[in-house]
């Protein structure tokens, strides 16, 4: 048995108890903002220094309507093709209002978001079925 195993176990719990609160907070801003229908995440690790730290970080996807068709590695076309259409409609500042209240840039979401889907490179797109929480994730090419 090692010293550390009760401090593995301690985090491994807490970490499940931060993600059930990140869906739960990610639900209920679906459920208070009806006008929003996807909650578009991405997040990478980069992989080279050029100055910077190679830290992770995560963000609402920054692009809206066609441009995002670029970010939709991985998730199922008829999900893709209805974030595009919903997202078309908001002009950018509009768009980057409505998710605001998010804050994901935080940094204990980061490290929920981090362990859930990796450093490397993914996009996760949250939305409401039937009042249910529902996610898929892709893959997000950061260029390099």
């Amino acid at each position: 048995m090692s010293y550390f195993d009760k401090f593995s176990q301690e985090y491994a719990d807490l970490m499940e108890r931060a993600k059930d609160a990140f869906a739960d907070g990610i639900k209920q801003f679906l459920l208070d903002n009806p006008e929003v229908k996807f909650v578009p995440i991405y997040g990478y690790t980069p992989e080279f220094n050029d100055g910077e730290p190679c830290e992770f970080n995560a963000y609402i996807l920054d692009v809206v309507g066609e441009d995002a068709e670029g970010y939709m590695y991985g998730i199922p076309s008829e999900l893709a093709d209805a974030f595009v259409e919903w997202s078309s409609q908001y002009e950018w500042d509009e768009y980057s209002r409505l998710f605001s209240p998010l804050n994901i840039s935080a940094h204990p979401i980061q490290n929920v978001l981090e362990s859930m889907f990796g450093y490397y490179g993914f996009v996760v797109i949250y939305y409401l079925e039937d009042g249910e929480l529902k996610f898929v994730d892709g893959e997000y090419d950061c260029g390099y």
